[in-house]
């Protein structure tokens, strides 16, 4: 351990700070999102640490949201995150957004760095420019179980066998799925823009039967058109199952913007 230390203190130029916990893990349930989270005390304020599974795959977004005062805006750039005791380090690209006397750090971990994730007793990593940090997370796996089952219960909420979910090494490239002429010339003549959160399911020919709007962009022409794309150019593999099975379902995530 304090050769790990070591290591980052002289990787950053200085000494690391190491974090134990201020609170239990808590799972959050939002509208349409779960989140774990748990804090973690500095004498200036506490660092929250909170981890929200992909509604696509296995991966998921990695936040810290920090003590912060100043006029800095959006930051994006790369850190390294060291897990123990696995001694694995993952490289992440982050985004960071100022908030009111906050700022968030968000980061996305791959499927592949998850169970390293959950099962990590400490994260040492160094956001932006500041002091590297390690936080004393003890490990999720426990609170994980808990994570899993707001999944579950959102999955119910939106009419869908947890179940049923396509598993992640049949998911195609959704990006494919929207060319040049996918964005609505309505849409572009108004500049609008948004995210649209689409449920569709799945036949066993691998072809969609349904896609239906979870979150609005705020703009119907938008939301349409997400739903047209999968409906027009998705595909799965194919199955043999039983007939009467129940159809298998996706969550979509469409990021809607203008070039500027």
């Amino acid at each position: 351990m304090y050769h790990w230390l070591a290591v980052i203190a002289a990787l950053a130029g200085s000494d690391p700070v190491s974090l134990k916990p201020s609170t239990q893990w808590t799972v959050d349930y939002q509208q349409n999102a779960c989140v774990l989270s748990r804090h973690f005390g500095l004498p200036s304020g506490s660092i929250e640490l909170a981890f929200e599974p992909s509604m696509v795959n296995d991966g998921g977004r990695l936040a810290f949201v920090l003590p912060h005062k100043g006029g800095v805006g959006i930051v994006q750039g790369k850190t390294n995150i060291a897990l123990q005791p696995s001694g694995k380090t993952v490289t992440a690209t982050f985004v960071s957004v100022p908030l009111k006397e906050r700022r968030s750090i968000v980061m996305v971990v791959g499927a592949q760095d998850v169970d390293d994730l959950v099962a990590a007793k400490t994260i040492g990593v160094q956001l932006e420019r500041g002091v590297p940090i390690i936080l004393q997370t003890g490990g999720m796996t426990g609170a994980r179980q808990a994570l899993r089952t707001c999944q579950e219960d959102l999955a119910r909420q939106w009419g869908v066998d947890p179940a049923d979910k396509i598993p992640d090494s049949d998911i195609p490239a959704i990006g494919t799925w929207f060319d040049g002429d996918a964005y609505p010339g309505e849409a572009i003549r108004s500049g609008a823009e948004g995210r649209t959160l689409a449920l569709i399911t799945i036949r066993d020919d691998g072809k969609v039967d349904t896609c239906r709007t979870l979150v609005s962009s705020g703009t119907k022409a938008l939301d349409q058109a997400a739903c047209r794309a999968a409906m027009r150019k998705a595909r799965f593999p194919r199955v043999e199952r039983d007939p009467k099975a129940k159809l298998r379902w996706l969550v979509v995530p469409v990021n809607w913007n203008l070039a500027s």
